[in-house]
């Protein structure tokens, strides 16, 4: 066996492990020797591909197909760096010769429907993918392609069949269990413990990959909405301390007449009440191991603490409203409409800002 031969075998064994970084250097060892080699262009092509170098992967996947235009992993890997790099016409092309070229493996077929996906065309997408679980009905990629196209096509139970049978068959795959999650987020009205699912599939991403910024992302858009739905606990607080100044007599002076506390008692066990039904709710749902983690997620961001901070001015009004016996119709004035436009816009706003940090992918 020549050394050449050696350096080859040694390079797809490094690829075949993972190690994407040494089988490129070695491939290039051999290539020097062997230029004209089609396979190994290829293998140069899938490394440099895996290793997010797209200008490097269509460099070798063009060298490969000038020297045997026949190659279909070099037709796939073309496809998925011209996606990466946003020429998608090119990369449909690419990947619909990698089928002509490969028609039964199911690698092509992949590469084909995550490029019609990336287009938009998720109807297409799903078809193709559909045929791919056909080919390799143990590949977990196949079904998440599947699930995502599927989810697009606002499909929510294939999407969720396919995302459970994608996690059987690769319990790692994050991506699966990311989309779960966000399908368990969006369809919780269905079944109330969706949304501690949720909660749990975000976590358990953001933990096995420290990368993954999507999945911290959805984390803190799931604290931000439960911090929003207080809102709504803070505004019905607001409305029965109106009712109760209202009732009670505002401006009446101090001390008040003894009358006039029953209905103040009993606008402070309302909002007390109200809080106390919060709290139990969210604390039941949330499961106790992420609860530290969760408080401490919503301290670092920005429009949770905003967002939380003008909500607790809000309760903080009707508190006072009811407290303070000497409350007139000019401190009802001042306080109840601008605290409920200030929780208004402030959660437009804050939203708004989550939103432009939502990671592009």
């Amino acid at each position: 066996m020549t050394a050449a031969v050696e350096t080859l075998r040694r390079a797809q064994a490094l690829a075949d492990v993972g190690r994407y970084a040494q089988a490129a250097e070695l491939l290039v060892q051999y290539l020097a020797s062997d230029p004209g080699s089609a396979p190994a262009w290829a293998e140069l092509a899938r490394c440099r591909s895996l290793l997010d170098d797209n200008e490097g992967a269509l460099h070798a996947a063009d060298q490969s197909l000038a020297a045997d235009p026949s190659q279909a992993r070099a037709w796939q890997t073309r496809a998925a760096a011209l996606a990466d790099l946003g020429r998608y016409p090119e990369a449909l092309a690419s990947a619909q010769e990698a089928v002509r070229a490969e028609p039964g493996y199911w690698g092509g077929h992949l590469v084909l429907a995550s490029t019609l996906l990336r287009q938009g065309r998720s109807a297409d997408a799903y078809e193709v993918a559909r045929r791919v679980v056909h080919l390799e009905p143990e590949e977990s990629r196949a079904h998440y392609m599947v699930g995502i196209s599927a989810q697009m096509l606002r499909n929510y139970p294939v999407a969720e069949q396919a995302y459970r049978e994608s996690l059987r068959l690769d319990p790692e795959n994050t991506y699966a269990r990311n989309n779960l999650s966000v399908l368990h987020m969006n369809r919780r009205l269905g079944n109330r413990s969706r949304w501690s699912l949720a909660l749990e599939g975000f976590a358990d991403v953001a933990a096995v990959d420290l990368e993954d910024r999507t999945a911290r992302y959805n984390l803190e858009v799931m604290v931000f909405g439960a911090v929003a739905k207080t809102r709504w606990i803070a505004a019905l607080g607001l409305f029965a301390a109106v009712i109760c100044a209202s009732a009670s007599g505002a401006g009446q002076g101090f001390p008040p007449e003894p009358g006039a506390l029953g209905p103040r008692l009993a606008a402070l066990a309302v909002i007390a009440a109200l809080w106390a039904a919060w709290a139990w709710r969210v604390r039941s749902r949330v499961p106790v191991r992420l609860r530290r983690p969760l408080v401490a997620l919503g301290r670092r961001s920005v429009p949770v603490m905003v967002l939380a901070g003008v909500v607790a001015l809000m309760a903080l009004v009707s508190v006072l409203i009811v407290a303070v016996p000497w409350t007139d119709a000019a401190f009802l004035g001042a306080t109840v409409a601008p605290s409920v436009w200030l929780v208004v816009l402030s959660y437009w706003i804050c939203r708004a800002a989550l939103r432009r940090r939502r990671p592009k992918d």
